[in-house]
């Protein structure tokens, strides 16, 4: 953590919460800048140090946090009345299901419009929510007259697509109005990861709720004949999942089959009888050696 006043940086390695390596030192190099209403900070870190990579679709966790003394506070840290502290993450300093996502896209391609995402993998949180009118018309949620609401703005994850039948809803975390998750009771929920890279894709995922939900994923490519998409059988994979009441995290790798026009597609069923909640999808690429 670089220090503004003397230029120090004191680092740590966290496996976890509870484990902290002090010897281990970083060669990052920092810079900063005081302005007259701000300071700047900015900052490299190898990704090798960490045992990363940095690639077009991966996606990390990130926290910016700070704290300082100060006479003026009382209302600071609860033992630390007089220190002011600050996030990128709602004011949390720990806990990695509360830090921000950032992700690695390709470069931007000359033409496109600003604030468009161009990355393979999106709103891996459910977090980014629209209303299902602004969607196109053959894709919106409710487009067979089944799906649920629970808010005046009928707002549904952008970028996810159910089936025609499927019945869900957009649920809110109780203790964090900014964080939303899916309910599915009937149907599925799927996205594509598009990229014709080589190489595995490592899929992590939360769920809870009951009766168990299947995850399919496999390759499509561009039809021959111009029309629809050819299914790359070879590169299914299914899994089934029991549902417990508590979020449990899963994972499972799959490898593509590295042909152009490529599209991964991520499916997650609903049993009969089940209800899923499900968050925090993120498919992360592992680059052919």
């Amino acid at each position: 953590m670089p220090s503004i006043l003397t230029g120090e940086v004191i680092s740590a390695y966290h496996k976890s919460f509870a484990q902290r390596d002090e010897s281990f030192k970083t060669t990052a190099k920092f810079a900063t800048k005081i302005l007259k209403d701000r300071w700047v900070l900015e900052i490299a870190i190898p990704a090798t140090e960490i045992g990363m990579k940095c690639y077009p679709g991966s996606t990390w966790k990130l926290n910016v946090a700070r704290a300082r003394k100060n006479s003026t506070i009382t209302d600071g840290y609860k033992h630390s009345p007089n220190v002011e502290s600050s996030s990128c993450s709602n004011g949390a300093f720990h806990g990695v299901g509360n830090f921000v996502n950032i992700k690695f896209a390709e470069k931007r391609t000359s033409g496109v419009k600003q604030n468009v995402d161009t990355s393979s993998w999106k709103n891996a949180s459910f977090n980014v929510l629209v209303p299902d009118s602004k969607i196109i018309g053959y894709a919106r949620y409710n487009r067979g007259g089944t799906w649920k609401f629970e808010d005046k703005d009928h707002l549904v994850p952008k970028s996810w697509t159910v089936g025609e039948k499927s019945v869900g809803m957009t649920k809110w975390n109780e203790k964090d109005p900014t964080d939303s998750y899916l309910r599915l009771e009937k149907g599925y929920v799927a996205q594509y990861f598009v990229s014709s890279d080589k190489g595995k894709l490592k899929l992590s995922f939360r769920v809870k709720g009951k009766g168990s939900v299947r995850l399919w994923v496999g390759s499509y490519r561009n039809s021959p004949t111009g029309r629809g998409y050819q299914h790359l059988v070879k590169t299914t994979k299914v899994k089934n999942i029991p549902l417990t009441e508590k979020w449990e995290t899963h994972f499972l790798e799959t490898t593509k089959a590295g042909v152009p026009t490529e599209r991964v597609a991520v499916r997650f069923f609903v049993n009969k009888d089940s209800v899923l909640d499900l968050d925090d999808v993120y498919v992360t690429p592992i680059p052919a050696e």
